[in-house]
């Protein structure tokens, strides 16, 4: 109520904001925003393979992934899993993926350093989220705008930038079924999947260029530095 400005990198968070105190008009939805230049439109697939790059811990709910990625992997011999990242879950889930899914299939690859992470997005044909909470996901933001095809739990804050059909293919939190339904139907379209990847880098050129954001940002702290001067 105090705050001579809020700023939220999601709308979620914006509407949270204003439903404590925050007057309208003092709260800014600007997104983080990505480095473009480090995460650039993807040209050479790899088919079938499937990255997931959040973190491992219960709010990513990758326990849900591997059960809904699967039936996927079994019936298509030429899809993999990568999971990068790392937390607390991981013994647990390489545990789980060694039960559920095919051998040699499935990889852990561990944290990844920024250039790493550009080049696995650059030539993954799908990007995998089950998270069951979120504001703006960077991870998402990144994958778009490498051309990397959206599977992600149908949420909030995903919903901001993406729309089942439009953007990506979304799957009820927590339902491995729905999650291996989004998946198959992101990968038996062709023609979907061509004009998902040319809307997903233009929104991201349009909203999440990060030094264009960040910029806002800087721009009204300093007007509000001005206005106490």
């Amino acid at each position: 109520r105090r705050a001579d400005l809020v700023i939220a990198d999601a709308e979620n968070l914006a509407a949270a904001a204003r439903a404590l105190g925050a007057p309208s008009e003092r709260v800014a939805c600007i997104p983080w925003g990505i480095d473009l230049q480090r995460f650039p439109e993807g040209r050479e697939r790899q088919p079938g393979l499937l990255l997931s790059t959040r973190m491992m811990e219960p709010v990513y709910d990758l326990r849900t992934l591997i059960e809904g990625v699967a039936p996927v992997l079994a019936e298509r011999p030429e899809a993999e899993l990568v999971l990068a990242g790392d937390g607390s879950e991981r013994r647990a889930l390489e545990a789980r993926a060694a039960a559920r899914l095919p051998a040699g299939r499935w990889r852990f690859v561990g944290r990844l350093d920024p250039e790493t992470l550009a080049s696995w997005l650059a030539r993954a044909e799908v990007y995998l989220s089950a998270s069951r909470s979120d504001s703006t996901s960077l991870s998402l933001l990144e994958a778009m705008a490498s051309s990397a095809l959206p599977v992600v739990s149908d949420i909030e804050g995903n919903r901001e930038w993406v729309q089942d059909g439009e953007g990506a293919r979304l799957f009820a939190p927590g339902d491995p079924r729905s999650l291996s339904r989004a998946l198959k139907a992101a990968l038996d379209d062709a023609a979907w999947r061509a004009r998902v990847r040319r809307r997903n880098r233009e929104v991201v050129e349009a909203r999440a260029d990060a030094s264009r954001n960040m910029a806002e940002v800087e721009a009204r702290f300093a007007a509000l530095v001005r206005r106490g001067e």
